[in-house]
């Protein structure tokens, strides 16, 4: 018997721990476990579709050694989604199939990604022909599919909903979640950076919107990229493209969305946004200067005017003062922060000069208008997250850069007249700065000296804020419920800069009229004083809206108000709105899209998610927003008494409206508002103080955004920039959706039966009793169990 070649017993070895049999197609069982080491010499996968177009596999698609389980297209190669991308394995981490589903674990058995816990046990792990991998009960119910959990790219067939988002990939090399996203509004397809908008597909010059519908989610085919509506009834906009067999959609990871198919051996590119790659924000790095390469088709990168390159070798690349006396100044965000707006003396600006813009400012709202360079400034030099502006020589506007400087682009236009300026601080940056060792040692000498002189001070301070007390009667003290409380002189000399302004007892007695005017009630809409016209109600609504639109994403964490109303809406001397009380507010961060949290906010402006236990969301707001409005509009509480002959008499509306019904009870304008919205009799909705002096159209404009606002499902709400859009007219007002506003009816009938259950209780409210009740409705059956209360038993100025 001849030797046996130890090479010819490596490959049996192999064999016998691959299987080296061909993959399962289509489907594999329970109690399945394939390792990352089966597929370093190219083995194909553990599971192909049935026809073989997609693979999936435990593979190191860098030739690293990071492996991921993903799904591949096995004729291209190219990874269309990936499950652990920020887990990765090492060659002998493993995949295995349970009955409670997939888990991955690395070599040590740590757990490394799963699917979620199941109702019922998994029968069968499919892989389908458009690349989606699905996990089967026994009966053949989906239990969990990979197209609801997409990563950067989505495929022929797959839908990517409002709610859902594609996320890049942290480089080339790197499959981890990087710094771009993909997001549906009910209105666009957004790409983001930081929480900064730099492209949307509605302003592409390939698109082409064709309805005004609410997004559902997008999706593409063998001839376009589509944002459908309607479950897919009515495309909202479109992308027409060639045609091809397969085709892909995908972030790619330096933050340009682009459409690509492939036709045989190669990939191309039939659509890209933005399609000037110096409009993704971080294409040369930090301040790197972009220019179009227009023969190459790809960028150069440089440095503005004053600044040159930190390190050449750098990567990302950072552009820094070419001045050494500067220093760039650090966000308050981040943890070597140079910058302080106690000592903005030690702040300047640096121009970035003619001819260059950022990518964001097409996308953003100027943050005060009608002011110059040298305010622009302070503004950032008060806000240490604010590290540089451009300001708008022609309408006299001021943008701010914040929490981290992206790339800067060659601007299209030579009449552009935005000029950009970044902050820096004078001196060395502290960060590169290092005491030497005699400075080091002197430290502690130096606070030994120090500090008995401090103390001493502080003692002296101490004393004489005493003093001042015992003399009270002769330094202006005031004396509340027998308590001495300091002048506002005193609380002024012991303030701390950046906090909230103070306000001394005469200010609030002359502020109030000797505390005859309560703030927080402002008169102007309900009350009976002057008449507010319709432009000057247009104009509350519109700076009510941007206000919302700020908290909600202007702000580095989304702010939700939660008690939006028209008592905390303030109005300057020339009704210029100021949305107030904060108290109830919530902080989003950016990965949260709502919260639970318990009941808050007032009657009548409560959306019904508060009432049902869900999620809130900024979607809450709009939904007050939409009953505000709808005052707005009638100058009248949404609830008010009606009399028996018919006639409203709400105390604090300062004036009468028309019923055909009569009796005494209380009539719901909500509900009101979408019956005369149906049959569109729209003025009688208007305030009756106006008497003629605004039009239907007027009328139709506001109600609509008001209906669309009060959905009854969060979904089909606009978000507040949408809303200021249509209400400065930029877009159409959205249509309301009347089987999602069925709900106001029933709030309706409530409000009328509840009011012969209770007297008018003599203010601007009804306190209603408690009710328990479950209705169905276009969101399936909704039980609620509440009280009503009146605003300031829930809510109230303080």
């Amino acid at each position: 018997m001849g030797s046996f070649h130890p090479f010819f017993f490596t490959i049996f070895l192999s064999c016998a721990l691959v299987s080296c049999s061909n993959p399962s197609s289509g489907f594999i069982y329970p109690n399945f476990t394939s390792k990352g080491i089966h597929f370093v010499d190219g083995f194909v996968g553990f599971l192909t579709s049935v026809n073989e177009t997609f693979k999936a596999a435990m593979i190191n698609p860098f030739g690293q050694t990071n492996f991921y389980l993903c799904i591949v297209h096995m004729a291209s190669n190219a990874v269309t989604w990936s499950a652990n991308r920020d887990a990765p394995v090492s060659n002998a981490g493993a995949m295995n199939l349970s009955v409670t589903g997939i888990i991955i674990t690395d070599q040590d058995g740590s757990l490394k990604w799963s699917t979620p816990r199941f109702n019922s046990s998994v029968s069968a792990l499919q892989l389908t022909e458009t690349g989606n991998l699905v996990l089967l009960d026994q009966s053949n119910a989906t239990l969990w599919e990979s197209f609801h959990y997409p990563t950067d790219t989505i495929v022929i067939g797959q839908k990517l909903p409002v709610g859902v988002y594609l996320s890049s990939a942290a480089s080339s090399t790197d499959l981890s979640v990087g710094s771009y996203w993909l997001s549906l509004t009910s209105s666009d397809a957004l790409l983001q950076w930081q929480n900064l908008t730099y492209w949307k597909l509605s302003m592409d010059t390939n698109a082409y919107k064709t309805s005004t519908y609410p997004v559902e989610y997008m999706a593409m085919n063998q001839t376009g990229l589509y944002l459908f509506s309607n479950n897919g009834a009515v495309v909202v906009i479109e992308v027409n493209l060639s045609v091809s067999d397969f085709g892909i959609a995908k972030l790619d990871y330096s933050g340009q969305f682009s459409v690509s198919s492939f036709s045989g051996t190669d990939w191309e590119q039939v659509f890209a946004g933005p399609g000037d790659k110096c409009q993704t924000p971080f294409v040369c790095g930090t301040l790197g200067l972009c220019t179009d390469g227009a023969a190459s088709g790809n960028p150069l990168c440089s440095c503005p005017l004053n600044f040159h390159y930190s390190s050449p070798s750098q990567n990302p690349t950072v552009c820094v003062p070419s001045d050494g006396s500067y220093s760039l100044s650090n966000s308050c965000n981040s943890s070597n922060n140079n910058n302080s707006t106690g000592n903005s003396s030690s702040v300047t600006y640096l121009s970035l000069g003619y001819g260059i813009d950022y990518f964001a400012n097409d996308f953003t709202s100027p943050v005060k208008y009608g002011i110059n360079l040298s305010v622009c400034e302070d503004l950032c030099s008060q806000n240490c997250s604010c590290l540089g502006i451009f300001y708008d020589n022609s309408s006299d506007s001021c943008y701010v850069l914040e929490n981290q400087l992206g790339s800067v682009m060659s601007s299209a236009s030579n009449n552009n007249d935005r000029l950009g300026f970044v902050k820096v601080i004078v001196g060395p940056s502290p960060a590169n700065f290092a005491p030497n060792k005699d400075e080091a040692l002197g430290f502690p000498i130096v606070a030994l000296v120090l500090l008995p002189f401090i103390g001493l001070f502080l003692l002296a301070a101490l004393g004489f804020f005493l003093w001042r007390r015992s003399t009270s009667s002769k330094t202006g003290k005031i004396h509340l419920n027998s308590q001495t409380l300091p002048s506002s002189e005193e609380l002024d000399a012991f303030s701390i800069p950046g906090l909230p302004v103070k306000f001394g007892y005469a200010e609030l007695e002359a502020a109030t009229d000797n505390f005859k005017t309560m703030i927080g009630s402002d008169r102007s809409l309900f009350g009976n004083g002057p008449v507010l016209e319709w432009q000057e109600r247009v104009d509350i609504a519109l700076g009510t809206a941007r206000g919302l639109a700020y908290l909600h994403s202007g702000c580095q964490q989304k702010i939700i108000h939660c008690d939006v109303k028209p008592e905390n809406i303030l109005l300057h001397d020339h009704f210029q709105a100021k949305i107030s009380d904060f108290g109830l507010s919530k902080l989003l961060s950016s990965e949260q899209s709502g919260l639970f949290t318990t009941m808050r906010g007032t009657r009548g402006y409560l959306a019904p998610e508060w009432l049902t236990s869900s999620a809130i969301s900024d979607k809450t707001d709009v939904y007050s927003f939409g009953m505000v409005l709808l005052e707005i509009v009638s100058g009248r509480k949404n609830c008010s008494l009606r009399t028996r002959s018919g006639s409203m008499n709400d105390e604090s509306s300062g004036g009468g409206y028309s019923s055909s019904s009569s009796g005494q009870g209380v009539v719901y304008f909500p509900m009101f508002a979408l019956e005369m919205h149906e049959q569109g009799r729209y003025l009688e909705l208007a305030d009756p103080r106006l008497d003629g002096r605004v039009t239907s159209e007027d009328v139709e404009k506001l109600v609509r955004v008001a209906l669309c606002c009060a959905h009854e499902d969060p979904t089909l709400r606009p978000n507040m920039v949408s809303v200021v859009s249509m209400l400065e007219g930029e877009t159409p007002s959205g249509e309301p959706r009347l089987e999602s506003l069925n709900f106001l009816r029933f709030y309706g009938r409530r409000f009328a039966e509840a009011s012969t259950a209770e007297e008018y209780n003599g203010q601007d409210e009804f306190v209603f009793p408690q009710f328990n009740q479950s209705i169905t409705s276009s969101r399936g059956t909704l039980h609620f169990n509440f009280s009503y209360m009146s605003s300031q038993q829930v809510s109230g100025p303080r």
